[in-house]
């Protein structure tokens, strides 16, 4: 009963928030988009915390369509809309070790839609060739 409180508890949160999320396409995480990110990886994302962070987003069946913040919370606001609720599995998630940071200007990666599993040095290989 406790998680399900606390589970509809953060729902709640999210849903007040879902207006802050999407507004660009600029690449560092607002406030509210650091936090619904953190609640939605919290199980794989360690101490990571997506606050004020530059995120790249990939989508397609193999992960290779460079997308945006914008397009990724506005397919997620789409789903609240369609659902009444967040979607809680999460998008494959990559973090950069600081190595990587420094080459690439990213902290982490999400990768929706894709069937298949992309690595650091994929996403790292693609964002140097773009630089």
């Amino acid at each position: 009963m406790g998680q399900d409180s606390n589970t509809f508890k953060i729902q709640s949160d999210m849903l007040e928030c879902l207006g802050e999320l999407g507004q660009d396409t600029i690449s560092i995480l607002n406030t509210c988009e650091g936090n619904y990110m953190n609640v939605i990886y919290q199980n794989v994302k360690g101490t990571f915390d997506f606050c004020d962070k530059r995120v790249v987003f990939y989508k397609g069946n193999v992960g290779t369509l460079i997308s945006n913040k914008k397009e990724y919370f506005d397919k997620l606001k789409h789903c609240v809309q369609q659902n009444g609720w967040l979607p809680t599995n999460p998008d494959q998630l990559i973090i950069f070790n600081e190595d990587e940071v420094k080459a690439i200007g990213y902290d982490a990666a999400i990768v929706s839609s894709s069937k298949k599993f992309i690595t650091n040095k994929d996403v790292v290989k693609r964002l140097k060739k773009k630089n």
